[in-house]
């Protein structure tokens, strides 16, 4: 090894060469210089793992401890150092045949004479391990799984994480173990990173999970595994990062669960709670982006396994961020029957005046969706609204329109699942209708959207299609209208709606397609359902001659009976031929 005074010698002969212009000895004795550098960085870097691998093993992190002596030999492998420390470490784990192989690799690499005092110690030290060895007993192999599997349930997590590297076998046994796996503890530790890579073997076991404050690369695993569903027995999960979450969906829930959400993830902006409302990555918040704390979006609904929630569970949270709250997507129609809202001083106030999306299924007791009404009243934020009615389709919708009546800046209204039978609600609908109609230039509501709502009348339809704003109408399984109101509302439309959806209604059919080829601004339509079209309907609506504007740019069609997937195929052709594209689709229609 080259000491400092060597190296400050040679500095004083590099000045000298080039003082007196001899630079092929300048470049010689720098390179020497360069050389005794690398050197005392290679001496030092191996004595300070020397020193930190021995430290550690004083604490008790003996993985750690192992790799840093592994580095010594691979820094320094002709040196005895390396091998007497990771020999010693190994000997503590009591991984004698480690200990063995260990030495037997020293005696290989070390140059030195038989009878070197350092050879005969390593020979010592190898020998001794040979003995030990010879006297160990594996329980594991003698006793009954029954006993052995006792054993690994009774051991602490670093205990389990040390013996997962005793032998395959032990590694195997230990794998296999279900009550060894039911409470995992997960820190930031070595340990908890190597059980980690472990989880597709004992996540199904694991009951209980805790998570706290993990490094990033072990949470992602876990989270992976988590939403992946392969922990299929946990029945507790704690996480202290909840502090730190901007997103949540949970599925298959209890109300349990969601109780303990505001009080943990303070920061949480996005909640979907047992809601098939996927996570839109482009909508995960920055974490800078908001100032103020509080939830943005908020997806409530019952799932088949999930217990169901009170209403007034919902409201208070709801409440809470009444402020904060953006988009609000709340199933009532599944809540508690016992437990109805109370009309508390709290719930009376509530105004979600922030509020831009609304969708509500109205409940039982038409108590808790008529609250959530009440809060938008005269909102200059809430643009877009759905109503659903569902099992509780008889529905007095007098609340609804109001509500929609005293919005200024409504540009969405869909109504599904309700039944207009009753006069008191048909006569609503037209307030409705006109109301915006009257409105003229100033009516902001653009798109309508009726799906299964039983007793439509014709004046209804011709009503709506009074209004100049609407551009955008979607008709599903509308069936109490007349061929002569359809046709009648096609010609309201003309010059107005640009993009129509025809689902489920078997008034529609090959001579209402040349109907619709009247409407003049039209430039999307979309059929689905429709088992009264046929492809020859559609291929002489896609004509020209047929069509008295040119304005349709797509024409989107639901396969049926009558029209195949090569009737399609087939219509895609046409379609280019008159300038439209005709594209097919399967139309998931949603459950309520």
């Amino acid at each position: 090894m080259k000491d400092i005074d060597s190296i400050n010698n040679t500095f004083s002969k590099i000045d000298n060469a080039i003082n007196n212009n001899d630079y092929e000895h300048a470049v010689e004795f720098a390179s020497t210089t360069i050389d005794a550098f690398n050197e005392i960085k290679s001496s030092l870097f191996f004595t300070t793992l020397d020193h930190r691998s021995f430290a550690l093993g004083q604490l008790g992190k003996l993985d750690m401890a192992i790799n840093d002596a592994q580095e010594m030999i691979k820094l320094v492998p002709t040196s005895p150092k390396g091998y007497n420390r990771l020999g010693n470490l190994y000997s503590i784990q009591g991984k004698q045949q480690k200990v063995i192989e260990t030495y037997e690799h020293a005696l290989n690499n070390i140059i030195l004479p038989v009878n070197d005092p350092t050879r005969l110690q390593i020979q010592q030290q190898q020998n001794i391990a040979k003995k030990q060895n010879n006297k160990r007993v594996d329980f594991i192999s003698n006793l009954p799984s029954e006993i052995v599997f006792y054993i690994f349930a009774q051991l602490s997590q670093e205990t389990k994480s040390a013996c997962l590297h005793v032998s395959t076998k032990w590694r195997k046994c230990l794998l296999n173990c279900p009550n060894a796996w039911s409470t995992l503890r997960v820190k930031s530790e070595i340990r908890d990173n190597e059980i980690s890579r472990l989880l597709s073997h004992i996540a199904p076991y694991a009951k209980t999970l805790i998570l706290k404050s993990p490094t990033q690369e072990i949470w992602s695993r876990y989270l992976h595994y988590l939403t992946n569903g392969q922990f299929t027995s946990i029945s507790y999960l704690y996480l202290t990062v909840c502090q730190e979450l901007r997103v949540l969906k949970l599925d298959e829930c209890s109300d349990k669960v969601f109780a303990l959400i505001p009080e943990e993830c303070l920061k949480l902006e996005i909640l979907i709670f047992n809601h098939e409302q996927a996570i839109e990555e482009e909508k995960i918040p920055d974490k800078n982006i908001h100032k103020n704390y509080g939830l943005r979006e908020l997806y409530i609904r019952h799932t088949y396994r999930s217990e169901r929630l009170y209403p007034n569970d919902i409201l208070s949270l709801v409440d809470k961020h009444q402020q904060t709250l953006e988009i609000l997507n709340i199933d009532f129609s599944t809540v508690h029957d016992e437990q109805q809202p109370t009309t508390t001083t709290t719930i009376n106030s509530l105004r979600l005046q922030n509020l831009r999306q609304l969708m509500v299924w109205t409940d039982r007791e038409k108590t808790a969706a008529s609250i959530i009404l009440r809060s938008i009243a005269n909102s200059n934020s809430l643009i877009n609204l759905t109503a659903i009615g569902g099992t509780h389709a008889n529905y007095d919708i007098a609340s609804i329109v109001n509500t929609v009546i005293s919005l200024p800046f409504i540009k969405v209204l869909e109504l599904k699942g309700y039944i207009f039978y009753s006069t008191a609600n048909q006569e609503s609908l037209l307030q409705l209708f006109n109301n915006f109609s009257s409105r003229g230039a100033k009516s902001t509501l653009e798109r309508v959207h009726f799906e299964d709502c039983a007793h439509i009348t014709a004046d209804i339809l011709l009503a709506m299609g009074n209004v100049s704003s609407i551009v955008d109408v979607s008709l599903s399984s509308i069936d109490d209208i007349t061929s002569k109101s359809i046709y009648l509302y096609f010609e309201k439309i003309d010059k107005k709606v640009t993009k129509l959806r025809l689902d489920s209604m078997p008034i529609i059919d090959d001579d209402a397609l040349i109907a619709i080829g009247n409407i003049s601004s039209l430039q999307e339509l979309t059929l689905s359902n429709l088992d009264n079209v046929t492809s020859d309907g559609i291929i002489n609506y896609l004509s020209k001659e047929n069509r008295h504007a040119s304005t349709l740019k797509v024409l989107n069609i639901e396969p049926t009976e009558l029209i195949c997937d090569e009737d399609i195929k087939f219509l895609e052709y046409v379609g280019k031929l008159n300038n439209v594209r005709v594209e097919s689709f399967i139309y998931e229609k949603m459950e309520y």
